[in-house]
């Protein structure tokens, strides 16, 4: 197959590069075509100006040789090989149209190539500037839209090159220069004109950072900075200046927002480096689908910040309007976050001030309102979950009684109380025995039983611990001696029955000195003490160590601890935000005693029914991102699968010793941060005028799901939990019990102490 024989010329280009009819070319339209006379034809390798078989034979012949030649390389990579000559085949079969080496060809160097300038645009392949307006048809045609072909195409009697299309001051040849976008005043966003940055700030127009010090220009003149300095006081960079800013409700960034919000107003006042106006965002949440907004007064919202802004921390504002309000107190709202690593919803510590509740974070997020009194409603129309009250349990305390923890004792003797109290409820088989440890002035460890050797109702650990005698003790306590208490009386006296299912150890301790003997467990925990752990998880003993937060701060001495514990499924907490040890306590209790009946949350804070199956896509798609799904366990012949065994191959929780999983705790998970913890402390305190602190208590136990129940709604009931209220009809401890302080001082003043209430003990809170 040969081509239409080439002609010297640019008439007859169209036939010479192209074998199909093309409409749009137009060679006469260009200048070139009246002088040029020489041109390069690809493909013809034999040079007899006709593209055919001849030429595949003898570009092989030159690949076969390696004799490199410009109208052999028909892709433009420098080479000839098998590339090429397919190529110069489909052309030849009419598979192909043009040559990619056509379109590398830029005589006059303006960024257009020969072969577009001819064929497909029409202007001069010789001029870099057709129409002489001091721009080349390159910039024209890309970046200033004006015409290659005439001199004034913007329309005024001002030349293209001349014009200002952005109005920014400078003109397309001057933005050319600059290298900056003619249609846009500020080509860089750093919110300084192109002509101010080279005017006034001598700042480059075309970096948003001209010196480097993470802050944009525009935001270093609103800060009142130097631009062209990293440090503009020669002491501190930049960008490392935290400067507390308000970003109010009618900013700029937020007035559009708030315009829209009928039910309040939003502010942001942070403490960050870079200025925070123009870098915080605030729009209606993107997760709005995924929370529970059945208790929240509004929709959702997300803050965030651009990577200009590094915040600090960050004060959220909302400030209710009336018609949100209504007959509600300001205190009746609290604000919530939602975690979206983890699909948690939980409370912050939220603050008022007028009609304005507000929380300190130190990071931004997703926030929500949330109405109490909705709240309340929600938990109280949830279902009964019951449990076996037939199972033994027996449960053993040690506590501290060195002289450091005298003032707080009272809080350790109220958790003993509480744990009880719901030990007993849940079962009517329960025994519990307490012992305090101590060292006395000789040096000589100690231990006293308190109370008679097996309690068996809640009244039986009120007069214990009410008749507790504070000995002569040193102030210097180990937590080992607790540890020992526990194990001479498990394992030499035999206390616990050997059938006995649910066996519980708590070693609690309000004292400082707990890790008195800090050198030792920095390096490793005492040999004599790990056995003890040992021989007690061969016991099946459930052992829970709870010190005071101070010890916290010894992190290596307590990591150990932890780690020795953690082998043998012990675990060691620290007292919650309130004081009380009760929490960490419940959470075990409750995952064992519910089993499979146990209850999750589902991407809110209202309780729910946890199925035994879920559907296998649903799982999938109620699982947060963070997840590898591809653990998930392959579903039955129904699509079904085990939940508990789906969320433990995730990792989201564990099997014990029991084969029962554990999921982390609405509790356990707060207690992660400051903030939430001391929410869920602010929420229970709240909640407790309606609902008995042990049953809040539990509440905050409730294993925590990280799936959403927007997806599986299907598979979970659509009842939910309802709290009950367990054994505790019991008045004020004897008088001569130490003084407890209620959570809730509203409730003490309406109670008189010896009083009783419609013929019934009233609870203690």
């Amino acid at each position: 197959m040969k081509t239409k024989a080439l002609k010297i010329g640019y008439a007859s280009i169209a036939a010479a590069l192209l074998i199909t009819s093309v409409p749009f070319v137009q060679p006469s339209k260009t200048k070139a075509y009246t002088y040029r006379t020489d041109y390069t034809i690809y493909g013809d390798v034999n040079g007899d100006k006709v593209i055919d078989s001849y030429d595949l034979i003898a570009l092989n012949k030159k690949i076969i040789n390696g004799n490199y030649t410009k109208i052999c390389d028909l892709n433009c990579d420098e080479k000839i090989n098998a590339d090429d000559a397919t190529l110069l085949k489909r052309y030849i079969l009419g598979d192909r149209t043009v040559f990619d080496a056509y379109y590398n060809e830029d005589t006059d160097g303006d960024g257009l190539s020969d072969f577009s300038e001819i064929i497909e645009i029409g202007t001069d392949p010789d001029s870099t500037d057709t129409d002489n307006d001091g721009l080349s048809d390159y910039q024209e045609l890309n970046k200033t839209k004006t015409s290659p072909f005439d001199k004034y195409s913007n329309g005024t009697n001002t030349s293209d090159g001349e014009f200002d299309s952005d109005g920014d001051g400078l003109s397309n040849t001057e933005e050319e220069k600059l290298k900056t976008d003619p249609l846009n005043e500020d080509t860089d966003y750093d919110g300084i004109s192109d002509i101010d940055e080279v005017i006034t700030y001598n700042t480059d127009p075309i970096n948003y950072d001209s010196d480097s010090d993470t802050i944009s220009d525009g935001d270093e003149v609103l800060l009142k900075l130097d631009p062209l300095k990293i440090s503009s006081d020669g002491q501190t960079k930049d960008g490392d200046i935290i400067k507390e800013q308000e970003v109010s409700a009618d900013s700029s960034a937020l007035t559009d927002f708030n315009k829209k919000e009928a039910s309040y107003d939003i502010s942001v006042t942070v403490e960050a480096a870079g200025y925070a106006e123009n870098n915080v965002i605030v729009d209606d949440s993107s997760y709005c689908d995924v929370i529970d907004n059945s208790f929240l007064a509004c929709e959702p919202i997300d803050i965030s910040y651009n990577k200009n802004l590094r915040v600090n921390s960050a004060t959220i504002n909302y400030t209710l309007n009336d018609n949100l309000l209504g007959n509600n107190n300001i205190e009746d709202y609290m604000l919530f976050k939602y975690y979206s690593d983890e699909q948690y919803l939980l409370p912050l510590k939220t603050y008022y001030n007028g009609k304005t509740i507000y929380t300190k974070d130190n990071e931004l997020g997703t926030y929500c309102v949330c109405d109490i009194n909705k709240y309340i409603k929600r938990m109280n129309e949830s279902n009964v979950v019951k449990s076996d009250k037939s199972a033994d349990c027996q449960v053993i305390f040690a506590v501290d009684l060195s002289s450091s923890s005298i003032s707080s004792l009272d809080e350790t003797c109220y958790s003993i109380i509480s744990i009880c109290d719901i030990l007993f409820s849940i079962t009517k088989q329960t025994s519990v025995y307490i012992y305090g440890y101590y060292w006395d002035t000789n040096d000589v460890p100690r231990a006293q039983r308190i109370g008679t050797s097996a309690m068996r109702d809640i009244e039986q650990v009120y007069t214990a611990l009410a008749n507790l005698e504070i000995p002569n003790a040193k102030s210097m306590n180990p937590i080992d001696g607790g540890i020992d208490v526990i194990y001479n009386r498990i394992v030499n006296e035999h206390i616990f029955n050997d059938n006995t299912p649910h066996r519980y150890a708590f070693v609690i301790s309000n004292s400082d000195y707990s890790l008195t003997d800090r050198i030792q467990y920095k390096v490793a925990i005492p040999k004599p003490t790990v056995e003890n752990l040992e021989e007690l998880k061969d016991e099946n003993i459930d052992l829970s160590i709870i010190l005071s937060r101070e010890n916290f701060k010894y992190k290596t001495a307590v990591d150990n601890l932890k780690t020795a514990c953690k082998k043998f499924d012990f675990n060691v907490y620290s007292r919650t935000s309130s004081k009380l040890f009760i929490s960490c306590a419940c959470e075990k209790i409750y995952n064992d005693f519910l089993g499979s009946q146990r209850i999750s949350y589902s991407g809110s804070m209202i309780p729910a029914a946890e199925k035994d199956k879920i559907n296998y896509y649903d799982f999938i798609r109620s699982l947060p991102k963070s997840y590898d799904f591809s653990k998930v366990p392959y579903p039955d012949s129904n699509g079904m699968i085990k939940t508990s065994e789906a969320l433990a191959m995730l990792g989201a929780t564990t099997i014990n010793s029991n084969g029962l999983t554990s999921l982390p705790s609405l509790y356990s998970v707060c207690e992660r941060k400051d903030i939430t913890a001391d929410g869920l402390d602010q929420l229970c305190e709240k909640i407790s005028d309606i609902l008995i602190s042990n049953v809040i208590y539990v509440w905050s136990s409730i294993p925590l799901s990280p799936l959403t129940t927007d997806y599986i709604g299907s598979s979970v009931d659509d009842t939910s939990l309802e709290f009950k209220s367990f054994s505790s009809e019991y008045c004020y401890p004897p008088t001569n019990y130490h003084a407890i302080k209620p959570v809730n001082k509203s409730v003490q003043e309406e109670r008189v102490n010896g009083e009783t209430k419609n013929g019934k003990w009233v609870p203690w809170y």
